[in-house]
């Protein structure tokens, strides 16, 4: 028979026991499908500044009108130019807990809010100032028609500043998310609509010219949101994207739900805390993901809403050998430099992303695919002659010109057991042949494949064929 597929690509699927897996994929970690459906490794970090003696950073906030980057860190608030300079502007807010940001502008001039628990606060770049008349313990700020909004934790009301005085609050300026009886864990303005996620439900509120918020009715979402910061808009795909009560990931589009997180689903509903999680969405030559983070459960989860696959994103433990969560906490939108900045889960470091890096900070990037048990529609037993593929060469790993290495290994009907690694040179400084081929012969009724990429260059593979004889059963 001719050469046939091997569906190395296929989106994973977790729901499933690994038997069942032939058309889908088992796992991959810290890479991406690309649109012609080769696996890439995924961006990495470089250090863009380092902000002294800070732990993680809780909040990251491009501010475009001051043209510097807003990050908070333990409380305190820090000014970055696009240098990489790091000024103090101040403190106040809680340490380690996520912040939330809108611009707004008092008399004027330009002002960034800022919330995540203990107040409102503003900043003009040079200082940090709390509003005392705004809800004392809100955790989301947003901005709408030249009024600031924040909620009041712990209950079903939004607050709003005076107009065009985000400093100035009545506490008679209020609206209550009605539908049913939850609180509000979040809300953001998106074009013309202020949007409150609660536990329960979703609503959507408009100016009126009067209220000057009110409810759209008939237009509201009777399943709610589980964690506050799951919560995302993605523009280029008009779509709200968050984890609801049930722990599905949804796409809202239109107020329309759809549930996307099927394969991962059975995964995500077996871990103990999610409460904690945050999300941010990440862009990087051309593509996007929505990446969220549990930092109690140690893992990241990445759903690629071009793609429309799942994978996870983490930072490779030599000495557990297994994966950490994702080294990135939050992340922002340089937009004068085109780059996303992505701040550190532990200390005050923030990184820039980019995909001609293939380490994090130096830290190897282990991209990994595991596929399931290919069968090629039979259960017969199968005889190997050969498997060929295309992969990226001619990027040396290192300044000695040093060949980087991917390691395969297979093994056959679910023993147990893989092979032994077979390493596959990926060529000195110009060595550019893709075309590779390997030789493992073998006998299997369904063979399962772990490939693996950590060195410091491109890992771009893809177009898998076996060359294989059907036996008779």
């Amino acid at each position: 028979m001719p050469p046939v597929s091997i569906p190395f690509t296929a989106r994973v699927n977790k729901n499933v026991d690994q038997i069942e897996t032939s058309a889908n994929g088992v796992d991959m970690t810290d890479c991406y499908i690309d649109e012609l459906g080769y696996v890439n490794k995924r961006p990495g970090l470089e250090v863009f500044t380092t902000i002294s003696g800070a732990g993680r950073i809780d909040g990251i906030f491009y501010w475009d009108e001051k043209q510097v980057t807003i990050a908070v860190s333990g409380g305190t608030v820090y000014s970055i130019d696009v240098f990489g300079n790091v000024t103090t502007i101040g403190s106040g807010l809680l340490s380690g807990t996520t912040v939330t940001f809108a611009t707004a502008k008092t008399g004027g001039a330009d002002v960034l809010a800022m919330a995540n628990g203990n107040g409102v606060f503003t900043t003009d770049n040079v200082t940090v100032s709390n509003i005392a008349t705004a809800p004392t313990d809100a955790t989301h700020v947003s901005f709408m028609d030249r009024y600031l909004i924040a909620n009041d934790s712990g209950t079903g009301l939004i607050y709003w500043s005076n107009l065009n005085d985000p400093t100035t609050w009545n506490p008679l300026s209020f609206a209550e998310a009605e539908l049913k009886p939850d609180n509000i864990i979040a809300q953001r303005v998106e074009g013309r609509e202020l949007v409150l996620f609660g536990y329960r439900s979703v609503e959507f509120f408009y100016n009126d010219g009067v209220s000057p918020f009110r409810r759209y009715e008939g237009g509201e979402v009777t399943t709610g949101v589980s964690v506050a910061y799951s919560v995302q808009f993605v523009p280029e795909v008009a779509s709200w994207f968050y984890l609801d009560e049930n722990r599905h990931l949804i796409r809202l589009t239109n107020r329309q739900p759809k549930k996307l997180s099927g394969p991962y689903d059975e995964e995500i509903q077996s871990l103990a805390t999610v409460t904690d999680g945050v999300s941010s969405v990440i862009r990087e030559g051309g593509r996007g993901w929505y990446v969220i983070t549990f930092p109690t459960e140690n893992v990241t989860y990445v759903y690629d809403y071009q793609q429309d696959a799942w994978y996870k994103w983490g930072n490779w433990n030599s000495k557990t050998v297994s994966y950490d969560r994702f080294i990135g906490q939050v992340a922002t939108y340089d937009s004068r430099s085109n780059k996303f900045l992505i701040g550190d889960k532990n200390a005050g470091i923030v990184y820039s992303m980019k995909s001609s890096i293939y380490t994090d900070n130096g830290a190897e990037i282990r991209a990994n695919v595991r596929t399931g048990f290919i069968s090629h529609g039979t259960q017969n037993r199968k005889k190997s002659r050969k498997v060929q593929f295309r992969l990226k060469r001619g990027i040396a790993k290192d300044g000695l010109d040093t060949a980087g290495e991917v390691n395969v290994r297979y093994r056959d009907d679910y023993t147990g057991t893989f092979s032994n690694e077979l390493k596959i040179g990926t060529g000195i400084g110009g060595d550019t042949r893709f075309n590779t081929e390997i030789y493992v012969g073998g006998i299997y009724r369904a063979r399962q494949w772990d490939i693996t990429s950590s060195d410091n260059t491109p890992f771009i593979i893809g177009g898998f064929e076996e060359d294989v004889a059907v036996l008779r059963n």
